[in-house]
C-alpha cells in the first residue's frame, strides 16, 4: 500500500514537471504545421495573414488576394488569384477550401465540400492538404506543383 501510495505522489510529480517543460518549449517552439478544422464552424482570414512552420515553408494570402507558399522566399505554389485586394480565404464548415472576391464570387476553390470533418492541413513540407474521416486526402496542392 506505502508503495503504491509513493508511486502514486511521484507519478504526479514527473506529470506536474513534463507539463511545465511541455509549456516551456512550446512558448519557444515554432509550428511543425498549422490546422484548422472544419466542424470548428467557418474560418475567415482577409489578406495579408501569414503562416510559418518550422521547416523553413510560409504560406502567405497576399494583399491583392493570392494565396502563395514560399520556400526559402521563392514561390513554389499559387492558387493564381492576383488582382482582387479584398479577397477573402474561407475554409467552410463543409470542408470547402475558397478564396471570395467582390460581391461573394468564388475566385478559386478546393471542390472539397461536401465533408464537415475535413481539416485542412499547411504541413512542414510545404504542402496544403484537406483530409477528410480517416484521414483520407481529398486535396493536396502537390498535385498543383
Amino acid at each position: 500500500m506505502e508503495f503504491s501510495k509513493n508511486l502514486r505522489n511521484y507519478g504526479i510529480g514527473i506529470l506536474i514537471a513534463a507539463s511545465m517543460i511541455t509549456f516551456e518549449q512550446s512558448a519557444h517552439a515554432c509550428r511543425n504545421d498549422f490546422r484548422i478544422r472544419a466542424q470548428n464552424g467557418e474560418h475567415q482570414f482577409h489578406t495579408g495573414k501569414n503562416w510559418e512552420v518550422c521547416s523553413g515553408y510560409a504560406l502567405r494570402f497576399q494583399n491583392d488576394g493570392n494565396l502563395v507558399v514560399f520556400k526559402k522566399g521563392r514561390s513554389i505554389w499559387s492558387s493564381n488569384t492576383g488582382g482582387h485586394p479584398n479577397a477573402e480565404l474561407r475554409f467552410q464548415k463543409d470542408g470547402n477550401l475558397a478564396i471570395y472576391g467582390g460581391a461573394g464570387k468564388v475566385l478559386w476553390s478546393s471542390n472539397t465540400g461536401g465533408h464537415p470533418n475535413a481539416e485542412f492541413v499547411f504541413q512542414s513540407d510545404g504542402y496544403l492538404v484537406i483530409y477528410g474521416g480517416a484521414g483520407k486526402v481529398l486535396w493536396n496542392s502537390n498535385k498543383d506543383r
